[in-house]
């Protein structure tokens, strides 16, 4: 039953008490999700609040629409005398009804208000979902009657339209005129007109207004006692008093939380801006903005509960402000914070003037913060008027909200904190906190995988994690939490507080048409990355967003505003995507809905939206509006639907037939995808109310003519052009947007709103298919317009001016061209005039010479931008153009010579110009120079904001760019000019960018009258010997000199103003593959703000410049932060100034062969720093250095140290003897690496000294042995490398220890050790491990690869409590696994976390631990080509009796081991394991127990083994006699294994699905296949089987 029928009539009078007994003593409520589950609502109450919340669906459709529609009709069936009486009954029939009809929907619009306004005070009143969905089916009829009367009027001006098409043909010398109606002024018939607009009858429409104005007076009637009952409870009638606040929920400033997860960086950022000093006014806002649930309010409560802020502000205030804004409440309370303790007037006045003039004398002169949670109107504003005028030092705001628009003006994003979900690890945190309460997680390892895909469904909600936990934690089985995975989390929840109620209140402030756009998107799955533009469509053909009367907005510009709104509120969020493809990779912009907000969707849409995926028994409810199906199966479910409006088919068969069913007729938005189907059938043509179709999914390939008659229809989408358009293509007069893309045209789309459309001679592809479209909007490209081949055809391209809607136009012309045709494109370009809104015109291919007159008149005023390509013969570009006030930029390219006028007689040119581009062209401009003094006069303003030109490989003549006064950007490539003349007197430049350019010097001339010059870029400028005059440029900030091979000298030093400093405001210099530059400018040192320095590719470059000018005590680039030297061959030493150098972060030398030398000419004193701010230091392919300098153990903040490549390095600088105790050094250092240093033997003395160091790599340093500091030199009480977390030796060969103090490594999470040969031994001994201490307690991953003199494991090995993955690979020696069982205790747990251990090629190893069986979480064992193994340790009788061996192994695989025999005692008991593997085993005979002997806990021997494969086992005879007893045993693999003549006794496994006999004896094999064979009937039931 659904909730649409169930039904309480006004009349019975039943209390809201007995009406909820009735509903709760229903059997099953339909469900309205993807579930076919029915929720019982008793159980489920708050099903019940959303359901009702989102039955209020039905969209108010605006009275003028139907009053327009309605005038058509009249006019239409008036405009003869009429021929009868009845046609006189008719009119008056029609006129009575509308009038009865208007005064009906004015009620209608009053009783959805009403509901609303009720539904407010009682969201569990039953009657009113019923007059609701009544509403609902009322609005609908409306919506269908109005979409009837808009079919009748479109199909009348098609009809209209085709006969003025017809009249012109006859008579090609009439040109047709849109705005006439010829069927009546050339005396047709009215029965004449009938006939052509035949599709609904006047009694059709009389008959459908009749029953929607009988239906809405009923509701009224049922409406009228529903308010009677709501006065008779004390409720207020709608101009009344404010109603209840539907938000409920108060917060206070303690926190509900003892700990904040995933929200650290947030905490110090909030921390930050809450401290920092506001640069004007003593009054800043700090709003954090997130969807609901997401922790706004906790992370507000922390920092303000944090003791820095605490000691930061003097006085604090926590307002809860919730969704009603009362100004004196909220001024009240403030103020009761401020006087807690103190008397306080707040409470026997309600002046807010009283009490805003005591918070002001509260806060003077003190430092004031205050939180205002829960923020929902931007009325909160009001509160910083008055604050704005405290005397206080200081007034910080916290402002938390769901909708940045709230904030106004505030909502700039730089001091706004916006949260999103916390990572899968945060939230698993939290979530594990609430599940398991004060039990220990560790006890139900189970239930962990189930949790985190669990979590892995909140997608990082903090509060559904915390409302999940909670239910959870109620019932730790497997059973349950699988159950709760496979539910909605919406359809879980009873808490009014939980996360679903927090979501709510944000769809319970969306206005109510965003409320139904909202809810509409809940038709597609979670995940599904949605596309705006398709999205708006949609909700534009359900009517969901309406016509504003008076507005010059479209719906599409509404529809976005609506998007952008659900945006700022957290409904959506933008998403990037990549999708592989074979040639490419595709980059998919669009938006997604968290899985929560569509759970919320999907419960408030009440039935109208489902997902429908083909399980068993699932059926699609009836009275479903909008439709997804996936798997589809049988169409027959969806013809049981009787009000179906979307229909969304991923994966049909063959549809045709059912186009048809009435199930289908009321259809406005059908999508077809993931299917072959090729050919759309004509039962198209029955979906008359259709708007939206998407087939780009599909692989049609031909459009039938009857889709031509679907006149509503505004969207069509087709994955590409079909051979074929229909005829009368050109009747869908209604086309907003149709989608046939030609990938070839494609990229040089402006927009994501487009139409492509390419011009054909055959397949219908005439320019006149898109003469009538003048709805089209967004980008028109057409395409092949020289296939235009007739007059006639391109005279039809005029009607291009009546597309009003369309924004940016490409028109393209391809490659072929004859001269004979010149005339004719220019004429086709004169026909294809655009509407005056263009904004982007782009012209290609054009091979006339002459400009169109529409661009000599200054008639297109909104175009902003003109691209004309490949438009070769074009002479001239218009004066006209200069008299367009929007134009903004103008790209010419491929264009070999061209004029632009200029008219010097116009007072103002070109006044919104800010961009020129010319590309492979010649250009020519009317010779301004000679013109400039009427370009310069009084009155006259040319180019006034042309502020860019960028000119690459083209000739520009006449231009004179001193007279571009606003001009900032100058970029030229490849040109010939004389820069001499170009640059002289170009004051306001601020960008230069030169290519190629062929010059050998900047003369001092021209350098110093660029006095705003802030970047210069000179690439390959290969003449290029010197800068002269380059520290004339007072403003330069960027200096970029690459690929200049001849440039050597910085100019002279006598340019340098003494008194002053050279290049005051350059920030960065770069110098990329300048081959003969030798040196820096001496001045370089002297650089105030220089901050990058960058050397790159100057083979020759040796020198720093001259050091003697440099003060001893003055401070050298004081601002420098990154300094980068890459390939500098010669480079021998870096310059005596570095270490003085105070904020250098980052410093990286790479391939400098020579350098050698940290040369340092003074003495730096003990208690002097050196580089004090340096982060980075990389040091790469330097073949000649031997020694780090003796200040780097003394560098406070270093980060990151890496040598690679350097052979001779060998020397840390600093001796031992010169550490002091009492200083740290290195103290900030976490990555250290040394790679491929041949010749370093040790590492230094002062490493376990380190206290950050978190990652340690030495790699490739073969003479490398020896640790520096021994043992006994470490403090005893002191733990080494306290922080140090993976550890890596790579390739050392002459290594044959680890270090003594490694076993005290206190966070050590990985150790892998690869490719040292000799090295044998672990250090500390056993006994030298204390059994208080655990050796190694974090260590997780350990991995010992190619050590050849390896033969033991640690002694402590066993002892590591967290290590996950043990990997032993290819160690020839190893044998021992360390500690002997008999010194392991018996109650101590082995290795309590070791999940996978592998052991490869292992010659010597012929025994595995015998603790083994006893590892509790071990879930791989791979053992792989080691010889000699062939004992399992541990015998069967050893084994705890009451304890399962290995109780999680899952897989199991033994290759390779020849000297196998055996499988161990313990094998079949293996509860868990799901894949069993054995091969290569030569030797392999004995499956050790036999069925009766085996006993498990489930009365069955490997009771989750669900693939045994057995591969080259010779000596194997026998299958195990438990085999047929697995109960889930699915794929059976027996391969090469000759010896084994028979199956096990008894019937194979039920379960199994696969049996393969690859290579097996003979006769085996044949009575496998022999029918009535016994092996035939033991293996009959098993479906696919495979011998060979």
């Amino acid at each position: 039953m659904s909730w649409k029928t169930i039904v309480f009539f006004p009349n019975e009078q039943k209390s809201k008490t007995e009406s909820l007994c009735i509903f709760s003593s229903l059997p099953k409520l339909q469900s309205c999700n993807r579930s076919s589950q029915s929720i019982h609502p008793s159980i489920h109450p708050f099903i019940m609040v959303l359901g009702i919340a989102g039955a209020i669906l039905a969209p108010i459709l605006p009275q003028f629409v139907l009053n327009k529609l309605l005038d058509s009709l009249f006019e239409h069936l008036s405009r003869d005398q009429p021929s009868s009486s009845s046609h006189v009954d008719k009119l008056q029939q029609l006129v009575n009804e509308r009038k009865a009809f208007a005064e009906a929907n004015l009620k209608l619009e009053i009783i959805q208000s009403e509901v609303r306004r009720l539904h407010k005070r009682d969201k569990q009143n039953m009657r009113l979902i019923h007059i609701n969905n009544k509403l609902r089916d009322v609005s609908n009829m409306i919506k269908d009657l109005k979409d009837d009367l808009e079919y009748m009027e479109l199909q009348r001006k098609v009809e209209e339209i085709n006969l003025q098409d017809e009249a012109a043909d006859n008579n090609p010398s009439t040109t047709p005129q849109l705005g006439s109606w010829i069927p009546w002024t050339t005396g047709q018939s009215s029965d004449k007109r009938r006939r052509l607009s035949s599709s609904e009858s006047t009694d059709d429409i009389v008959n459908k207004m009749r029953t929607i104005t009988e239906q809405i007076n009923r509701i009224d009637s049922d409406m009228r006692f529903e308010i009677m009952v709501d006065a008779s409870k004390g409720g207020c009638d709608s101009s009344g008093q404010h109603q209840a606040a539907e938000n409920k929920r108060v917060t206070t400033s303690s926190p509900s939380e003892s700990k904040i997860y995933g929200r650290d960086h947030e905490k110090q950022q909030l921390i930050k801006l809450l401290k920092e000093p506001k640069e004007s006014g003593n009054v800043s806002v700090v709003p954090i903005v997130g969807m609901g649930g997401i922790g706004k309010t906790t992370l507000a409560q922390f920092v303000f509960n944090n003791t820095e802020i605490a000691y930061h502000f003097e006085r604090k205030a926590w307002i809860c402000v919730s969704d009603y804004f009362n100004r004196l409440r909220i001024t009240k309370e403030i103020l009761d914070s401020l006087c807690i303790g103190e008397a306080s007037s707040s409470t026997i006045t309600t002046s807010c003037d009283v009490l805003e003039r005591e918070i002001k004398r509260q806060v003077t002169g003190k430092k004031f913060l205050l939180v205002l949670d829960d923020v929902w109107s931007d009325e909160w504003r009001e509160l910083l008027n008055f604050l704005r005028c405290a005397q206080a030092e200081a007034i910080k705001l916290i402002v938390t909200c769901r909708d940045p628009e709230v904030l106004g003006v505030l909502a700039d994003g730089q001091n706004q904190i916006t949260l999103k979900g916390l990572s899968d690890k945060d939230n698993w945190s939290l979530f594990v906190k609430y599940a398991f309460a004060d039990k220990n997680p560790d006890n139900s390892p189970e239930l962990h995988a189930i949790g985190k895909q669990i979590v892995g469904k909140l997608k990082g909600s903090p509060l559904a994690a915390k409302t999940v936990g909670r239910l959870l934690g109620s019932c730790l089985t497997e059973e349950h939490w699988k159950d709760i995975l496979e539910s909605d989390l919406w359809k879980l929840e009873t808490d009014a507080h939980g996360v679903m109620s927090a979501l709510a209140l944000s769809y319970y402030h969306l206005p109510h048409p965003l409320q139904l756009c909202f809810t509409f998107c809940s038709v597609f799955p979670k995940d599904f990355v949605y596309d705006m533009f398709n999205v708006i469509d949609m909700w534009i053909a359900h009517g969901y967003i309406p016509e504003i009367k008076g507005s010059s907005k479209t719906l599409e510009d509404i529809g976005e505003e609506y998007w952008h709104e659900l945006e700022a509120r957290c409904f959506f969020e933008k998403v990037i995507e990549f999708e592989n493809s074979f040639e490419f990779v595709k980059v998919i912009e669009g938006f997604k809905m968290h899985d929560l907000l569509h759970d919320l969707a999907q419960s408030v849409s009440h039935g109208e939206t489902y997902i429908y995926e083909g399980r068993k028994d699932e059926e699609i409810p009836k009275d479903v509006c909008h439709l997804c199906v996936h798997r589809f199966s049988d169409v027959k479910f969806v013809c049981k639907t009787d009000n179906l409006r979307t229909l969304i088919l991923y994966g049909a068969g063959d549809i045709h037939d059912i186009l048809k069913h009435e199930a289908f007729k009321r259809i406005r938005v059908l999508v077809i995808s993931r299917t072959n189907v090729q050919k759309l059938s004509d039962n198209i043509a029955h979906l008359k109310h259709l708007q939206y179709l998407d087939l780009v999914g599909t692989s049609i390939e031909s459009i039938p003519e009857s889709l031509c008659t679907l006149y509503l229809l505004r969207v069509l989408k087709l994955m590409c052009p079909p051979p074929r358009l229909p005829n009368r293509f050109h009747n869908l007069i209604n086309l907003r947007r149709f989608c046939m893309p030609d990938f070839s045209l494609i990229r040089s789309l402006q927009t994501s709103y487009y139409v492509i459309y390419q011009v054909n001679r055959e397949g219908g592809y005439q320019i006149a298919q898109l003469r009538n479209m003048n709805e089209l909007r967004g980008e028109l490209l057409i395409g092949g317009l020289e296939n235009i081949g007739k007059t006639e055809e391109m005279m039809k391209a005029k009607y291009l001016k009546e597309k009003r809607h369309i924004k940016q136009l490409q028109l393209r012309w391809g490659d072929a061209f004859d001269d004979c045709k010149q005339d004719f494109q220019e004429q086709t370009l004169e026909a294809l005039q655009p509407h005056p809104n263009l904004k982007y015109l782009r012209i290609a291919g054009y091979m006339g010479s002459k400009s169109p007159t529409w661009l000599m008149t200054p008639e297109l005023q909104r175009l902003e931008k003109i691209e004309l390509d490949g438009c070769r013969k074009w002479a001239r570009l218009p004066a006209a153009l200069g008299l367009l006030p929007s134009l903004k930029s103008l790209e010419l390219s491929s264009i070999e010579n061209m004029t632009i006028e200029v008219d010097y007689s116009v007072i103002e040119m070109y006044p919104s110009l800010t961009s020129l581009d010319a590309w492979h062209a010649t250009l020519s401009f009317e010779d301004m120079s000679s013109s400039s003094s009427s370009v310069t006069g009084q009155n006259h303003t040319h180019f006034p904001k042309f502020t860019s030109l960028t000119i690459k490989e083209s000739e520009v003549n006449g231009l004179h760019l001193p007279l571009f006064s606003a001009l900032k950007y100058l970029k030229i490539k490849n040109c010939r000019v004389v820069f001499d003349q170009c640059l002289n007197g170009v004051s306001s430049l601020s960008d230069l960018v030169l290519h190629g350019a062929k010059i050998q010097t900047f003369p001092a001339k021209i350098m110093a009258t660029l006095h705003a010059l802030v970047n210069l870029k000179i690439f390959a400028c290969n003449e290029l010997i010197s800068l002269e005059g380059l520290q004339a440029l007072p403003s330069l900030k960027q200096l970029s000199i690459s690929n200049c091979r001849k440039f050597k000298y910085w100019g002279t030093e006598e340019e340098i103003i003494e008194d002053g400093l050279p290049l005051p405001k350059l920030q960065l210099m770069e110098i990329i593959y300048c081959n003969v530059l030798e040196t820096l400018p001496a001045w370089l040192p002297r650089l105030p703000l220089l901050n990058q320095l960058i050397i790159n590719n100057c083979p020759k470059f040796r020198s720093w410049g001259t050091e003697e000018e440099i003060t001893q005590d003055g401070l050298c680039l004081p601002n420098l932060q990154r300094m980068e030297i890459y390939s500098c061959f010669d480079l021998e030493t870096l310059p005596a100034w570095l270490p003085r150098l105070p904020l250098l972060e980052k410093l990286i030398i790479s391939f400098c062969p020579k350098f050698r030398s940290w040369d340092t000419k003074e003495e730096i004193t003990e208690d002097a720093l050196c580089l004090p701010n340096l982060q980075r230091m990389e040091i790469y392919s330097c073949k000649d250095l031997e020694t780090l300098p003796a200040w780097l153990p003394r560098l406070p903040l270093l980060e990151k140290l890496i040598i690679s490549f350097c052979p001779k390095f060998r020397s840390w600088g600093t001796e031992e003897e010169e550490i002091t105790e009492d200083r740290l050094l290195l103290p900030n250092l976490q990555r250290m690496e040394i790679r491929v240093c041949g010749d370093l033997e040790t590492l230094p003395a002062w490493l376990p000294h380190l206290p950050l160091l978190n990652e340690l790599t030495i790699s490739m340093c073969p003479k490398f042995k020896s640790w520096g500091m021994e043992e006994e030199e470490i403090i005893e009480d002191g733990l080494p490398l306290p922080n140090l977390q993976k550890m890596e030796i790579y390739s050392c060969e002459d290594l044959e220890t680890l270090p003594a103090w490694l076993p005290r490594l206190p966070l050590l999470k990985e150790l892998i050790i690869m490719d040292c040969p000799k090295f044998r031994s672990w250090g500390m001994e056993e006994e030298e491990i204390t059994e208080d201490r655990l050796p190694l307690p974090n260590l997780q991953h350990m991995d010992i690869s190619w050590c050849e003199d390896l033969e033991t494991l640690p002694a402590w090995l066993p002892r590591l409590p967290l290590l996950n993955e043990l990997t032993i690979r290819l160690c020839p020696k190893f044998r021992s696994w360390g500690m002997e069982e008999k010194k392991i205790t018996e109650d101590g747990l082995l290795l309590p976390n070791l999940q996978k251990m592998e052991i490869y090629s292992c010659e010597d190893m012929k025994i595995l631990p015998a603790w083994l069986p006893r590892l509790l979480l071990l879930k791989e064992l791979i053992i792989i080509d080691c010889p000699k193994f062939r004992s399992w340790g541990m015998e069967e009788e050893e084994i705890i009796e009451d304890g399962l061996p290995l109780p999680n192994l899952q897989y199991m695989e033994i290759d390779s081991c020849q000297d196998l025999e055996t499988l161990p005692a313990w094998l079949p008991r293996l509860p868990l394991l799901n894949e069993l593997t054995i091969r290569l085993c030569h030797k392999f005979r004995s499956w050790c127990t036999e069925a009766e002997e085996v006993i498990t806990e489930y009365g069955f021997p490997l009771p989750n083994l669900q693939k045994m494969e057995i591969d080259c086992c010779e000596d194997l005879e026998t299958l195990p006699a438990w085999l047929p007893r697995l109960p889930l045993l699915n794929q059976l693999i027996i391969k090469a294994c000759p010896k084994i003549q028979s199956l096990p006794q008894g019937n194979l496994p039920s379960s199994l699905k696969k049996l393969y006999l690859i290579q097996c004896e003979r006769s085996l094999t044949e009575r496998c296949r022999q029918g009535g064979s016994l092996e035939w009937q033991m293996i009959q039931h098993i479906p696919h089987r495979l011998y060979i």
